[in-house]
């Protein structure tokens, strides 16, 4: 059951992350580099930011996300900007003015992206490393050291038909950082064939993690104003009654129902790309409500036409930071999923 939810998680994760790709964010690109850099220069304090300043040696930058606590030099022509979860998107080229969004550089190009993976299970790391796609499509995979910690070298072809402009061979590193215990740094490169492939071997002996900065402990958000935009967003499909509110962390949230999921034998849901200990307001609110609220086309010839199954329960995930809604899940019966009764709550 361990592995099915590992599995489950990361299908999610690069579900969400395939899609990004298609449309990279642009209001959070990297900051300028600093002409004049000093040999003090200090990380940049901003979270949520690829900084970048001059590297160890003349045509090379250094890029640091100070919310993934990591580091690494890249030519200094190379672009750069942030991704979810303390995460990093790299290119030889413009991202934004490629085809296809970027997706697919060409062969003569490359482009690398870091994430942070959650796993609470503390996996090993060669378990994690072979985890895409089937054993047929592995190259290779060796042991090696990134930063002054044990890490896994995997190179594989693409889980794609051939002859796709993404039919490109990668190279990844997975590791630990000491500062993200629940977490893996994935670090990956493609083409791993082309000619440019060696600037990524130089960008991972050049790779540093450090600590990151406290995520917030005290919410923005307060409850009455979590509870009403759950009962807000959860209007949207039927009539909102009660609710009931707990100030969680994200990764309670999800510890909790994977103890559930693996309890029970049933499923769970991964929400969004939040981080494991961004605060959350867990809301469940009572009332009646549909799984979908009018579209959808004709049942079909001669089928007949079924009722969506009412529900009795939605629980909405509010960020406590900026009032966003991260995920919901749904009940058809009960007070609430099973796995809300074991939170406890941090305003307490």
């Amino acid at each position: 059951m361990a592995s099915a939810v590992i599995a489950f998680f990361f299908i999610v994760v690069v579900t969400v992350a395939a899609l990004q790709e298609r449309d990279l964010p642009q209001s959070r690109v990297l900051a300028e580099r600093n002409a004049q850099p000093t040999a003090t220069e200090a990380a940049p304090s901003q979270a949520g930011v690829v900084a970048r300043r001059a590297g160890s040696r003349s045509g090379y930058d250094r890029i640091t996300s100070v919310e993934g606590g990591w580091s690494f030099e890249i030519p200094t022509a190379w672009s750069a900007a942030s991704a979810p979860m303390g995460g990093g998107e790299i290119a030889s080229f413009e991202l934004g003015a490629a085809p296809v969004g970027g997706n697919a550089p060409a062969v003569d190009q490359l482009r690398m992206r870091v994430h942070l993976m959650t796993d609470y299970d503390l996996t090993p790391l060669e378990t994690l490393a072979a985890r895409d796609g089937p054993p047929g499509l592995l190259v290779g995979q060796t042991h090696t050291n990134v930063s002054g910690r044990d890490a896994i070298r995997t190179v594989r072809n693409a889980y794609v038909p051939a002859g796709s402009p993404f039919d490109q061979q990668r190279v990844i590193w997975d590791l630990r950082s000491p500062f993200l215990p629940d977490r893996i740094v994935v670090v990956e490169a493609w083409p791993a064939d082309g000619p440019l492939a060696p600037e990524a071997d130089h960008a991972m002996a050049t790779f540093e993690l450090f600590p990151v900065p406290p995520a917030p402990t005290v919410p923005k958000i307060s409850r009455t104003n979590a509870t009403a935009r759950a009962a807000e967003y959860a209007g949207a499909f039927g009539t909102p009654g009660g609710s009931t509110a707990k100030l969680v962390l994200f990764k309670d949230y999800e510890k909790a129902q994977i103890a559930e999921a693996k309890r029970s034998g049933g499923p769970y849901t991964v929400g969004a790309m939040s981080d494991p200990d961004q605060l959350v307001w867990i809301v469940v609110v009572k009332g009646d409500f549909e799984e979908l609220k009018g579209g959808g086309g004709p049942p079909g010839i001669g089928a007949t036409p079924v009722q969506p199954p009412r529900l009795v329960w939605f629980t909405v995930i509010v960020n406590a930071i900026d009032g966003s809604v991260v995920n919901y899940t749904t009940g058809s019966r009960g007070d609430g999923p099973a796995w809300f009764d074991v939170l406890a709550d941090r305003t307490h």
